[in-house]
């Protein structure tokens, strides 16, 4: 499962004198975040000093303030407690990463970080909070030997050309929760994060393939589809608003029709896939999609569904897979990936 590390300067509040414009980025940065809560694909994770940073450089957000700038920005569907709710979903609902890996606080020395310019002239506590939560993850990752892991890490004012930040540290000592590690100190971390500045940028960033062949779950198997759309029609140049204008959902033999052809663990496979669904989702490739026939003959009709007059499609997922769905004019439900090439079965 990805892991989502959020640096706390994403949860200061800009200030007054900062400007309109800075305002309206923040706000639209924390709710991009909520959407991300309490997903079951993505791991996220914030310091345990965080709420300690907001209160020392009085950037915790003030309601008034929040409030002014939504309505002169004319928000329409966005109020001051979705701000709030998203902050307090992540300052008490969110893990911090010294309970997940079982520590209290380390003492770093000799913090190297390329690129470092995006948080050099931050205020002080968040300099040292960006080098003690960046020096805490490399040296957990290698405490726990998940160098192998796929970590992410949301910042700020990254160039666009710096998708990467390589962190590297000096642990000198370490306080453990519980009893401490067989570590000798001093010891050096490094570490390699794929870097975005808001949550756009990550979707864009992310690999879906990872995503679905670690899913346990519809909402897994959704957000793999969904991001791969999001990076297949940014590619395109497709403007978000007119990148899905269907609904689609899974219907409740797909998943173990899938299961049954191993497009659940092959990577290959699993891109041939992701790449078929989003076809049918954007309605591209039309000459790849045929009718779904109630008998063998090129004459046969089209099947229609009963209940409600949805039509049969049957498309290519490669030259031995096809993929079998239901589609009314607003609605698509997949319902069975095929094999053999006669097998034209779909589910009601």
């Amino acid at each position: 499962m990805p892991d989502l590390y959020i640096d706390s300067f994403k949860l200061a509040c800009p200030k007054g004198e900062d400007g309109l414009e800075v305002f309206k980025t923040y706000i639209e940065n924390i709710i991009s975040m909520r959407d991300l809560l309490n997903v079951s694909w993505l791991g996220i994770y914030i310091s345990a000093k965080l709420p300690d940073v907001l209160a020392e450089t009085d950037s915790y957000p003030p309601w008034k303030d929040v409030r002014k700038a939504i309505d002169y920005l004319q928000f329409q569907d966005i109020d001051p407690s979705d701000i709030f709710y998203v902050i307090d979903q992540l300052l008490e609902g969110v893990t911090v990463i010294e309970d997940r890996f079982g520590i209290d606080d380390i003492l770093i020395d000799n913090y190297q970080s390329v690129p470092s310019y995006h948080y050099a002239e931050r205020l002080p506590p968040f300099i040292e909070n960006y080098q003690d939560f960046a020096s805490k993850i490399c040296f957990c990752c290698h405490l726990n030997d998940l160098q192998s892991s796929d970590p992410y890490f949301l910042t700020d004012n990254l160039r666009d050309e710096d998708k990467n930040i390589c962190v590297k540290s000096e642990i000198l000592d370490c306080d453990f929760v519980d009893s401490p590690c067989c570590v000798e100190f001093p010891i050096i971390v490094k570490g390699t994060f794929s870097a975005a500045n808001n949550i756009d940028d990550f979707r864009l960033r992310i690999d879906p393939i990872t995503i679905w062949r670690h899913a346990e779950d519809d909402e897994s198997y959704r957000a793999a589809i969904d991001i791969y759309i999001h990076q297949k029609a940014d590619k395109q140049g497709i403007e978000e608003e007119n990148r899905i204008s269907v609904s689609w959902s899974f219907g409740s033999k797909f998943i173990n029709s899938l299961k049954r052809l191993k497009f659940l663990n092959k990577d290959e496979e699993i891109d041939k896939l992701l790449r078929a669904l989003a076809e049918v989702i954007l309605n591209e490739n039309l000459q790849s999609t045929h009718h779904l026939r109630v008998g063998k003959g090129g004459d046969d009709p089209q099947r229609i569904r009963e209940q409600d007059n949805a039509k049969a499609w049957r498309r290519d997922i490669d030259r031995k897979f096809h993929l079998h769905y239901w589609q009314t004019s607003d609605e698509i439900e997949f319902a069975w990936a095929s094999y053999p090439h006669d097998d034209f079965y779909i589910p009601e």
